[in-house]
């Protein structure tokens, strides 16, 4: 299959955050596919066309263990003069954003996907997210970046085949959807393939175990491009609070990654009164990383908002525990073990855990224990995963599929939390039978294996702390019949409400009068439930 590879940006760019790695990443593990010839494009807004990368753009792009391509006859022309048949766009970056390179500016998505679809070429998607709509309230601004994601936002619904990089990412593009009236459309699909926790070059779990003490130095390290919503001020703030603290302790931070203008103040500021316990090192070469890495006792990913979060999953590839957010996507990554989870708006809970990490031996070697049983995805795996998809988006027979949801006011919404099945605990009845219930970090029940069977609660937990409002909680998976759902507290005894749910679309709805402990969500059979599949349990807390 030709696959034709949207480099407009990442092949100008010699920095490699975020996206810039997943486009790189995947670029060099499609190419390793023998059934796939790639053909690294770009946009031409003169031509108004997608057309063959030029030497500039392949250069660049095989930075950082890229993708090599070589010269081709049609560098610079319109792809559509291949006259390719069966041909397909994947587009992993999100194009809205400014190239580095001022010759090659930003694109509109629906320009690119009328040119596509007016030659008969279908395009897919890779979408991380849309935070400044889905996060940050700039829906109701003027601001010209706010209206560039409201029209690739927008744009997305004509996509042929939207991947999304998480499932909180798909939730939150499909909620967008719903806000805006944009109804379920034929012949396009949407959903979700988590990116891989695999840094390609790297030997899997490679520093696990290893902290090597430095004079009895505590290291600690942090990487990604420093941004407001990535929070990385509040944890140097806290890591701050920590060494005021304890000044028996000897411990340092070393920090990675390009700092944003809106936060590159606070962040000087707190390197330089750090008395050296903080040190910035900007971008450097993978080999340095790598020693200070194998150093460190942990690594931190304390997000505010993420579609995906690489630096979480690449921590766990390495080998390495990390301090990281209780929210999703985050809770996605975490599920499978290795990290602590803290609340990232609560300083206090920050400096509590960058403690546990830095005194508490036993907890470390607990998420090294669940680290070395871990299951990692590479790369190689996310490729083939995206060709099958994108194999299957040939006819384009199905109609896209998501969850409608009603507009919400934002006032009112506080925060999500996502409950892997992981999370729950499985009846002993189901847990030790000849189906287990529990596979692959999801629950699968089907009623035909268990008519022998009297017990009716599937799975209870995950006794969890939740602060006052109402709730709406709700399943993502698959159903046929219907289920029970029961929120209760303190081991049964407070329940907060009960609900048959014969639709996952339903939400299940409760108030919580004052902050409790011990708070689970019973699973449970009815006489009609027939199958049913819990991909994560989501909820919603609101204010009022």
């Amino acid at each position: 299959m030709h696959l034709y590879y949207f480099i407009h940006l990442t092949g100008r760019d010699s920095g490699n955050s975020g996206i810039q790695r997943v486009v790189r990443n995947l670029g060099t593990a499609l190419q390793s596919i023998p059934s796939i010839t790639l053909l690294p494009v770009r946009w031409n807004q003169e031509l108004q066309a997608v057309v063959h990368a030029e030497e500039p753009f392949r250069e660049r792009i095989k930075l950082f263990n890229g993708p090599r391509f070589n010269a081709s006859e049609s560098d610079g022309l319109p792809i559509h003069l291949d006259k390719i048949k069966n041909a397909q766009l994947l587009m992993p970056e999100v194009p809205l954003f400014q190239s580095p390179d001022p010759r090659y500016p930003f694109v509109h998505l629906p320009f690119v996907i009328g040119y596509l679809h007016s030659h008969n070429i279908k395009i897919t998607n890779i979408f991380h997210d849309i935070m400044p709509l889905s996060h940050f309230g700039e829906e109701f601004s003027e601001y010209p970046q706010s209206l560039k994601f409201f029209i690739y936002a927008n744009a997305l619904s004509n996509v042929d085949n939207v991947i999304s990089v998480s499932k909180y990412s798909e939730q939150c593009l499909t909620s967008w959807f719903g806000r805006c009236g944009i109804p379920y459309s034929s012949k396009r699909i949407l959903q979700y393939i988590l990116l891989p926790e695999e840094m390609i070059g790297v030997e899997c779990r490679k520093f696990i175990g290893t902290n090597l003490s430095n004079g009895g130095t505590i290291e600690f390290c942090m990487w990604g491009s420093l941004y407001p919503h990535k929070n990385q001020v509040a944890v140097l703030e806290a890591f701050t609070s920590l060494c005021e603290l304890r000044l028996d302790l000897n411990l340092k931070l070393h920090v990675f990654g390009n700092i944003n203008n809106q936060v590159v103040a606070k962040v000087q500021r707190l390197v330089r009164f750090s008395n050296g316990n903080i040190i910035y090192h900007g971008f450097v070469d993978d080999k340095k990383m790598a020693d200070i890495i194998r150093r460190c006792r942990a690594t931190l990913f304390v997000s505010l908002a993420e579609g995906y979060g690489l630096p979480l999953a690449e921590s766990l590839w390495l080998g390495k525990p990390c301090l990281t957010s209780n929210i999703p996507p985050m809770t996605e990554i975490a599920a499978g073990g290795g990290c602590l989870l803290v609340d990232p708006e609560n300083i206090k809970d920050i400096i509590t855990g960058l403690e546990r990490l830095a005194i508490d031996d036993n907890l470390i070697a607990k998420l090294n224990a669940e680290i070395a049983v871990r299951r990692y995805r590479t790369w190689s795996d996310y490729a083939n995963e995206i060709v099958d998809a994108i194999r299957n988006c040939k006819d384009c027979q199905e109609d896209m599929q998501y969850t409608y949801l009603p507009t919400r006011r934002l006032s009112d919404f506080v925060e999500t939390l996502a409950i892997s099945p992981t999370d729950l605990s499985i009846h002993s009845v189901f847990k030790d039978s000849a189906f287990p219930i529990l596979r692959n970090g999801r629950i699968f029940f089907d009623s035909e294996d268990y008519i022998w069977c009297e017990e009716n609660v599937i799975s209870y937990g995950p006794y969890i702390s939740l602060k006052k409002g109402i709730y709406e909680c709700f399943i993502i998976g698959e159903l046929k019949g219907d289920v029970i759902l029961r929120a209760t507290a303190e081991y049964g005894s407070v329940v907060f409400g009960e609900a048959i749910i014969s639709d996952l679309s339903t939400r299940f709805r409760f108030n919580v009068s004052k902050s409790i402990d011990k708070f689970e969500i019973l699973i449970i059979r009815s006489n009609e439930t027939k199958t049913l599949r819990v991909d994560m349990i989501e909820l919603d807390r609101y204010s009022t």
